[in-house]
């Protein structure tokens, strides 16, 4: 079967897409997935290597070529979030989708804001970088660390819990001023976004559905913080859609998606429960800036009575305004949250 060239491109860019996200995947699964043979995948690999857009490492894995990469440095004084975007990223982005485009836009800008209003740094970093699949830009400072601003300021008892407070949106340390959705909307909009501050990551991959995770590393810096924001050349999902899933008619933002293993601490990698009440209040913490919150117990093997109890039966009770929902729940967890529901209604 011969493909036309617009087929061909389209599946040049899907197999180059794949291997880098999914730098392990194989032919096999190339050929399973995009429903060609293995004899068209390794010609097609095979071209994008001829054309240098892929290049095999020393441990024989595959990786996209960077195609440009631009830095800058600016002292943090008197800047200006929308000119600081015209003049050093969006002419990078002539080649954009203008959806791409409009993310990049409100991305860029409210994490250069954040820097310029929140960080507490002298310095502003730059980098956009782009390859075939994709284009980064990354916006760095050397505050005193976002992880640990929102620790101080919502006087938090972990600095895992930040990760928490970001998930859920309208997280802001600057309330008068700001609505505490920036990074919870761009967050959303990118096919790989992460931040790095305070010796933890922030990472969502929302191309591949994954969740969120908090990922303790050696290599995640502790002095300032680093925005990665990568967006795929195919990522045409309009600006507006991505607004409308957390929002009911015209009551604006008014619901969230909160992943519950965010509770787990990572560095435990046999016990993926949650028991205490104490970890079900720093879940419920500013659950009443929402009308709806979706509970992702995606990776949560079990919930204890307690931890139940206190979401799905006392907070419940204590404000009935808020629809507290779930998603993703294995059948030892629901049954606990049935349990804890069916108590709600045994003692009416």
């Amino acid at each position: 079967m011969k493909f036309s060239e617009e087929k061909k491109k389209n599946l040049l860019f899907q197999i180059a897409k794949k291997m880098k996200y999914l730098p392990n995947i194989s032919v096999t699964q190339l050929s399973e997935e995009l429903h060609i043979s293995r004899t068209v995948i390794y010609k097609y690999i095979k071209f994008l290597e001829d054309e240098g857009i892929i290049f095999k490492t020393q441990n024989g894995i595959r990786r996209l070529k960077i195609l440009s990469i631009c830095k800058y440095k600016l002292e943090n004084y008197k800047l200006d979030e929308t000119t600081i975007y015209n003049n050093y990223i969006a002419p990078k982005l002539k080649q954009l989708d203008s959806r791409c485009v409009s993310k990049m836009s409100y991305a860029c800008q409210e994490m250069i804001n954040n820097v310029i209003e929140h960080s507490e740094g002298s310095l502003l970093g730059i980098i956009v970088a782009e390859d075939y699949v994709s284009f980064r830009v990354l916006i760095i400072d050397n505050g005193i660390g976002i992880f640990e601003k929102i620790k101080s300021h919502f006087n938090l008892e972990y600095l895992s819990d930040a990760i928490l407070e970001l998930d859920k949106g309208k997280c802001t340390t600057a309330s008068q001023n700001h609505s505490g959705e920036g990074i919870f909307f761009s967050s959303k909009m990118f096919d790989l976004f992460f931040i790095q501050a305070n010796g933890i990551e922030y990472i969502s991959k929302n191309d591949l559905a994954l969740n969120f995770l908090l990922e303790n590393t050696k290599g995640s810096i502790n002095k300032g913080t680093w925005v990665s924001m990568e967006m795929s050349k195919d990522n045409v999902v309009p600006i507006e859609t991505i607004f409308n899933q957390y929002s009911d008619a015209d009551l604006g933002f008014n619901k969230t998606i909160v992943p519950v293993v965010h509770l787990i601490d990572k560095k435990n990698e046999t016990d993926m429960s949650l028991m205490s009440r104490s970890q079900a209040r720093r879940l419920l913490h500013r659950f009443d800036s929402f009308s709806k919150v979706i509970l992702d117990f995606e990776s949560v093997e079990f919930i204890g009575q307690g931890f139940a109890d206190e979401i799905f039966r006392v907070y419940s009770n204590l404000h009935p305004s808020i629809d507290i929902l779930y998603v993703n729940a294995n059948e030892k967890v629901e049954q606990m949250i049935k349990h804890a529901k069916y108590t709600i209604h045994k003692t009416e």
